[in-house]
């Protein structure tokens, strides 16, 4: 079953940011895009699947760390460390980071990741500044 989190987030947001009377702030954008996010990848409570099993929570990070290694350069040259598996905020989603090689064939450094199975990854590198700690803090914790 995919999940059109980046759709149904785009479209939240189109929503979120097109009604009401006045102007909303940055950080409060970056608050409903959170949110939308979030909400958008909630199965309904039936038919969840049960992700307290180690295993399926194993494999979904591994799921989540193909994903990013897809958007990476060189794919096989990336370094995985902290990955763990959060579904507080009724999103099952992979945490971690990841040390990437750039275009010159150096390591950038350690960056902070999140993957929501193969429909959604960001590195941190990918956002606006403060937009990753809007995200860890719903997703990854």
């Amino acid at each position: 079953m995919k999940w059109f989190v980046g759709a149904a987030a785009s479209a939240s947001l189109i929503a979120l940011t097109s009604c009401g009377s006045r102007e909303t702030t940055a950080e409060e954008d970056r608050a409903a895009a959170a949110d939308a996010v979030v909400a958008a990848g909630v199965p309904a409570a039936e038919t969840a699947p049960d992700y307290s099993d180690p295993l399926r929570q194993l494999a979904w990070n591994e799921l989540g760390e193909k994903t990013i290694r897809a958007k990476l350069r060189d794919p096989e040259g990336a370094t995985f460390r902290n990955t763990k598996f959060f579904s507080g905020g009724g999103t099952p989603t992979t945490c971690g980071e990841v040390n990437a090689i750039n275009g010159f064939g150096g390591k950038i450094g350690y960056q902070r990741f999140f993957a929501v199975g193969d429909t959604m990854a960001v590195i941190e590198s990918e956002m606006a500044d403060g937009e990753m700690n809007i995200m860890w803090a719903r997703l990854c914790k």
